[in-house]
């Protein structure tokens, strides 16, 4: 692949931002070697945090209720104090502040370039908030976002149609057809990012949430997929 004065990064960087399964193919095993390699780390056990200019469309929906997925390869720091100085000094004071909790990143510090602490999150996290703070100061906003822990599924299309994404080529998404084992059904009727496994003696968690019913389970074992449909929208 001919890097011109682009890093490696850089060119998969641009293939993964394209949202084109046809872009991002012939980077499939390197993804898969990636994250072979990532596994190995050890986790970042605290929040950890990315900054931006404020973004008034990116605060709304963060701030929102409904769950969403982050679908980007994340680089974050476990610093709160360093994204702040850092974005103040070289790109505004008007900035969004996101703080990432128990999101399984993986500390790279010591593995790249350079000496910064640095934490990677991979993409298919799916993030509730959980609170949110405006900075009177310099009004800022500071987001928590916690993770939804367990596999969703859902019996309604509509419900999973909400978290595909579209690929940029040819307008097409892509979801699943997927065979799960409920066993023995804990039936939840308001959401919770306190659960991090289906609780004794149930093997899965059942809760309906603005009017679809979402399936939850836990262990990688419980769910096989079956169809793979794509389709326009």
């Amino acid at each position: 692949m001919p890097l011109k004065k682009k890093t490696f990064f850089d060119h998969f960087q641009e293939a993964w931002n394209s949202r084109s399964r046809s872009t991002m193919k012939p980077w499939v095993k390197y993804v898969r070697l990636f994250r072979s390699a990532l596994d190995k780390l050890p986790r970042a056990k605290d929040e950890v945090w990315q900054g931006m200019a404020n973004d008034v469309m990116l605060e709304k929906m963060l701030t929102s209720k409904p769950p969403f997925l982050y679908s980007c390869l994340g680089s974050c720091s476990p610093w709160n104090n360093e994204v702040v100085d850092y974005l103040q000094k070289n790109v505004s004071k008007n900035l969004m502040i996101v703080g990432y909790k128990s999101v399984n990143g993986r500390s790279v510090t010591g593995y790249t370039a350079d000496q910064m602490d640095e934490v990677i999150i991979w993409p298919g996290v799916k993030l509730t908030p959980k609170h949110y703070v405006i900075v009177k100061e310099t009004s800022s906003i500071i987001v928590h976002l916690i993770l939804g822990h367990g596999a969703y599924f859902a019996d309604d299309p509509a419900k999973s149609h909400q978290y595909t994404v579209t690929d940029l080529n040819d307008d097409t998404r892509v979801i699943y057809y997927t065979k799960v084992l409920l066993g023995n059904v804990s039936h939840q009727s308001a959401p919770s990012t306190e659960l991090v496994s289906a609780p004794l003696p149930y093997h899965s968690v059942v809760g309906k949430l603005n009017g679809f019913t979402e399936y939850i389970v836990y262990r990688y074992g419980q769910a096989l997929p079956y169809l793979k449909i794509t389709y326009t929208a």
